[in-house]
């Protein structure tokens, strides 16, 4: 039915496996793709109701061989559905959605993998809002339930299977005032009925736009008490994060939470340029943090640990009639302290640049994009030994082969190589009777940096990622 009812639907499919022993005299045994399709109807003039599906793949091999000890695979999966509906009588909306996703990772030989991990879980919700312009009240209920499957040890046979669920109901109310400021309480119940805690958690929002300051300047704050019960566990043996199993928090043990803060301003200090600034600051509690093990064992164990988080983000954009450019940095620190002991966790990266640039001349469009993360922190290791298990009346010890051990040095006291990497593409539009194609060629990693991708403690094996690699596109929209 015209303008009543619409779909949306694509698909993506990678050919560099095929193609990259021809082009490039090398093997690339990389495989990616991604569908995905939306269903969108006005059931009447006063609500609409949508259903949205997403499946991604990407594997390969991370050691760029056809081996298959080096292989390594993602699959997303979701469905969800999302009804409106507005009063034509009475300012109240409703929305109501509920949508399943999978999210699954394999590590290893495809038969008999190394590390598993899969997360599923189904989310549901019900919204209410009440529109009385110069105020607003929003309130709902949410549930949700993910269970957990993962096994990081190949020579454990059995994987750790978990369940949690948890739920609540929320109320923000929304004040617009005089002078453009825009004050937003709210309080959110969140029950976490598989581990028997309940939590109140309140939440602050403001916006402020006065018109005395320059540069169409605003300034923002918000804060809010914030729980979370999923944790990521990675293997002792690799240093990033290329395999993260996702868990929940140990059981009996108080659900994570941390407090936010954020300050905010944004303007125009001239025409066509933009910019940003924000600060911040997080305290992190009761987290659960993966235990390093100087064995190998088949089982995580976890420390309780609290910290904080500040930093800052600067964006400035510059547009002008053909040609824009951005720029990008955020500095941050993380610090964790597990009793008397203060280290930075891995995914402390101080410094993070972006720069991007474009301008189109006619039907062409030059892109260049470079990026800077500067190195994340690992455990360094100091040496090896074998640990020999000594049992009473036993005398195995003696041809006992003994467990591989590491010796271990400051926790995450080390950086990994900084990453950096700069893409170029050009672009040709192409006008057909009924049909726009755009025509693409370009590189990524163009100056071939050698960027870390997987290092292994043990074997002290290292991967980089993808050298220089040419790309050709081609994207065809029927009108």
């Amino acid at each position: 039915m015209r303008d009543k009812i619409s779909l949306v639907a694509s698909a993506r499919e990678s050919v560099i496996e095929r193609i990259a022993p021809d082009i490039l005299n090398r093997e690339l045994p990389y495989r990616f793709g991604d569908r995905f399709a939306k269903f969108h109807a006005f059931l009447n003039n006063t609500s609409h109701v949508a259903v949205t599906a997403i499946s991604t793949t990407d594997e390969g091999n991370i050691a760029g061989s056809m081996a298959s000890a080096g292989d390594i695979k993602w699959e997303n999966r979701a469905i969800g559905a999302r009804y409106f509906y507005l009063a034509d009588t009475f300012p109240v909306l409703t929305e109501m959605a509920i949508s399943v996703s999978s999210f699954t990772m394999r590590s290893g030989a495809g038969a008999a993998p190394d590390q598993t991990s899969r997360a599923s879980g189904f989310n549901g919700a019900i919204n209410f809002g009440y529109l009385f312009g110069s105020w607003e009240a929003h309130f709902g209920l949410f549930a949700q339930s993910t269970s957990y499957r993962y096994n990081l040890d190949a020579q454990n046979t059995d994987d750790v299977q978990e369940f949690i669920a948890e739920g609540g109901a929320y109320m923000d109310l929304r004040f617009f005032l005089p002078d453009n400021l825009a004050i937003e309480p709210g309080v959110r119940l969140h029950s976490f009925a598989s581990r028997g805690q309940v939590f109140a958690e309140p939440r602050f929002r403001a916006s402020w736009k006065p018109e005395g300051l320059p540069w169409q300047s605003k300034l923002s704050v918000a804060t809010g008490l914030y729980h979370q019960q999923t944790v990521g566990i990675t293997s002792d043996r690799i240093v990033t994060d290329i395999f993260t199993a996702w868990a929940p928090s140990p059981k009996f043990e108080p659900v994570p939470r941390s407090v936010h803060m954020i300050a905010g301003w944004s303007g125009a200090p001239a025409a066509g340029v933009s910019m940003s600034l924000e600060v911040y600051r997080k305290l992190i509690d009761r987290l659960a943090f993966p235990e390093m093990a100087e064995s190998v064992r088949p089982e995580t164990r976890f420390v309780t640990v609290q910290g904080s988080s500040n930093g800052m983000d600067l964006t400035v954009d510059v547009r002008r009639r053909n040609w824009y450019g951005s720029v990008g940095y955020g500095l941050s620190k993380v610090t964790y302290e597990a009793g008397d002991n203060s280290f930075r966790p891995p995914h402390d990266r101080r410094h993070n640049l972006t720069a991007n640039m474009g301008t189109a001349v006619g039907s062409f469009r030059l892109s260049i994009g470079w990026q800077y993360g500067s190195g994340l922190p690992f455990t360094q290791l100091t040496g090896f030994y074998d640990t020999i298990p000594i049992e009473a009346g036993s005398r195995d010890f003696h041809t006992s082969p003994g467990i591989a051990s590491i010796a271990l040095g400051e926790a995450f006291d080390g950086r990994l190589p900084a990453y950096h990497r700069l893409d170029v593409s050009l672009e040709r539009t192409f006008s057909p009777p009924g049909l726009e194609a755009t025509l693409q060629i370009g590189a990524v990693n163009a100056y071939d940096r050698a960027n870390l991708f997987d290092l292994d403690l043990f074997s002290a094996r290292r991967i980089d990622q993808l050298p220089v690699i040419p790309t050709v596109g081609l994207r065809i929209e029927v009108l």
